[in-house]
C-alpha cells in the first residue's frame, strides 16, 4: 500500500488565552487557528493518521478536520506540563481532499503548545486488506 504524508505545524505553536504562560520562545497564536493543508494523491476511502506532539495539553483542547471534530480530542500529556506524541485516526467521512483541508485547533480553555503536527494517509490504487 502506497503512503504519504504532509507536515501541517513544524514550527511549536502556543494556543490559549495566556501568552508567555508556558515555554519561552515560542511563539502565541491565540485561543484558537486554523491550519489549511493538502493531501495530493490521496485515497479518499482510506483511513488517515494525524500524528502530533503536545506539551501541557487538557481534554477541553480540540480539533477539528475539515469542519468536524476529531475523535479523541488532545489528550494531556503523562502529569502535564510534559511533552506527550499521539496519534489519532481520521477517517473518511472526515472528507480529505488532495487539496484545500482545514485543521482547527481550539485552545480557548487550556494553554497549550503544539509541535510536529504530520497527517500521514494512503494515496489513489491504496485498497483495504482483505478482512
Amino acid at each position: 500500500m502506497a503512503t504519504d504524508y504532509t507536515v501541517i505545524i513544524s514550527v511549536r505553536q502556543h494556543l490559549g488565552d495566556e501568552a508567555n504562560s508556558l515555554l519561552p520562545g515560542v511563539p502565541f497564536v491565540g485561543k484558537q487557528k486554523d491550519y489549511r493543508f493538502d493531501c495530493p494523491g490521496i485515497n479518499p476511502n482510506q483511513t488517515a493518521v494525524l500524528l502530533y506532539n503536545s506539551y501541557d495539553a487538557g481534554p477541553r483542547d480540540r480539533f477539528e478536520v475539515n469542519g468536524k471534530q476529531l475523535y479523541g480530542g488532545i489528550y494531556e500529556g503523562p502529569g502535564g506540563n510534559r511533552w506527550a506524541s499521539h496519534e489519532l485516526l481520521v477517517e473518511p467521512e472526515f472528507s480529505l481532499k488532495p487539496q484545500g483541508n482545514g485543521v482547527n485547533v481550539s485552545g480557548n480553555l487550556d494553554d497549550f503548545i503544539l509541535d510536529n503536527v504530520v497527517i500521514m494517509y494512503k494515496t489513489a490504487g491504496s485498497e483495504p486488506l482483505p478482512g
